[in-house]
């Protein structure tokens, strides 16, 4: 009788890997067709770069340096940048990129720390033809991923402006235990489908008003979804670095509110302060035109000043002697 009972366990068992196997591959089907209808329904806005066999879409418009190069925020895709994007490139070469997994870029390996962040937008640079210096801009989740490419590539950032520069709260840190678990879970989530069938959190935020179907179609797919998880467990939101780590960078916080943790972010540079912009929590989407002043000022501060010359001499103009001067000479 029990070992009747351990066999049916056995095939039980048997048919259950099965399904799960069969579950999962065509759920890997069916997150593809589902991927591709979502390209058809919203083709994509900028251009391709292959970055180590992997695609990522960038936009630019506008001439002159130094490059403002337009970070997103966690899960959001750098259309999100619509309404500001243009006026900067009114006097200056403005980018905005869509970070691996989000927007019309692809995925990318897993976890998503901020160093692989940083690698994959300089992979991109250069695959684009985009040559330093650059001016880097984004928002407060995005801004440990700014740090550690200023870190990296210290001589390629030229100024930064990090939008609403407030600190993480203590309970966005994560244990150490967790994370790795939780990256390959959220992987297998997105890669089979099974996102799809769980409603994102509705944020009770502002939108840009242009594109917004795109930029909410583009948050709510699986791979954005699951970069957006996994680099909040790999970062925390962590942005204060080091006091002084940033030497003499330009360097701009625009804040709500100002406070402590904006005066700290400014304070690791020099060339760093605050600007507090009252009356919007959310900067970038509520006073777009204080992001573009700050960009605007930083790009003026690092254009060269043309060199002052000194005025020519007055050229000497000989006079020819008259015909009565010359006869009295002879």
């Amino acid at each position: 009788m029990i070992s009747r009972l351990g066999r049916w366990l056995r095939i039980l068992a048997l048919f259950a890997f099965i399904a799960a196997a069969l579950g999962l591959i065509g759920g890997v089907f069916y997150e593809r067709a589902q991927r591709d209808e979502f390209f058809r329904k919203f083709p994509p806005i900028g251009k391709a770069y292959d970055v180590g066999g992997r695609s990522m879409n960038l936009y630019c418009s506008g001439v002159g340096g130094p490059l403002v190069m337009l970070e997103s925020a966690n899960g959001w895709p750098g259309l999100s940048w619509s309404e500001v994007q243009p006026e900067i490139a009114r006097f200056t070469r403005a980018c905005w990129y869509d970070r691996a997994g989000t927007g019309w870029s692809d995925p990318g390996p897993f976890p998503r720390t901020p160093e692989a962040i940083a690698q994959d937008l300089h992979a991109l640079l250069i695959a684009a033809g985009l040559r330093a210096p650059y001016m880097l801009v984004g928002p407060r989740s995005a801004a440990s991923g700014l740090l550690v490419f200023r870190g990296l590539y210290p001589d390629q950032v030229a100024g930064m402006v990090v939008i609403d520069g407030a600190a993480a709260k203590a309970d966005q840190v994560y244990p150490p235990f967790l994370i790795y678990p939780a990256n390959v879970a959220v992987r297998v989530f997105a890669r089979t489908g099974l996102l799809r069938f769980v409603e994102p959190p509705v944020a009770d935020q502002p939108l840009p008003t242009k594109h917004q179907a795109e930029i909410l179609a583009l948050k709510k797919e699986p791979e954005a979804r699951a970069a957006d998880w996994s680099t909040k467990l790999m970062s925390g939101d962590q942005v204060d670095p080091p006091a002084a780590t940033l030497g003499d960078l330009p360097l701009i916080v625009l804040a709500p509110n100002g406070g402590e943790s904006p005066g700290r972010l400014a304070a690791a540079s020099r060339g760093g302060r605050v600007i507090e912009v009252p009356g919007a929590e959310d900067i970038l989407f509520q006073a777009p035109q204080s992001v573009v002043g700050a960009v605007a000022e930083i790009v003026e501060q690092l254009r060269p000043r043309p060199k002052a010359t000194a005025p020519a001499p007055a050229p000497v103009v000989k006079r020819r002697s008259s015909p009565r001067v010359q006869r009295h000479i002879r």
